[in-house]
């Protein structure tokens, strides 16, 4: 195969994204939530002032048929976006624990989804 196609493919798969609320839980004690997750990084929105360049270390919370999965994650700030009392950042994961599953998890919640609605 060639190396620029793969290049491109590998490229379009770590840049989708997922449009998904799930609640996040920062290591400094600040709260909030996901607006959309890859499997490269992630735009959140929570409460707390945030420097472009620093590192957070923060868990996601799955909810499961089993229970709450804690997906534990280290990412840069590579965005902010101040809103009022929220604070959008766009955040480059350095280190997760799990991350596959639960891109894998969203995408085939969201596979069913459009599979029911063409369906219709």
């Amino acid at each position: 195969m060639n190396s620029d196609v793969t290049e491109q493919a590998t490229k379009k798969l770590r840049t989708r994204r997922i449009k998904t609320k799930m609640p996040v839980h920062f290591e400094t004690g600040a709260e909030g939530f996901t607006k959309d997750i890859s499997v490269t990084g992630m735009y959140l929105v929570q409460e707390a002032q945030q420097e472009v360049g620093s590192h957070v270390k923060y868990t996601i919370g799955l909810k499961t048929p089993a229970g709450e999965f804690r997906l534990s994650c280290e990412g840069e700030i590579v965005r902010v976006d101040a809103d009022g009392n929220q604070v959008g950042l766009g955040i480059r994961v350095i280190h997760q624990f799990g991350a596959g599953m639960i891109f894998d998890h969203l995408k085939l919640k969201k596979d069913e989804l459009d599979n029911a609605l063409d369906k219709r």
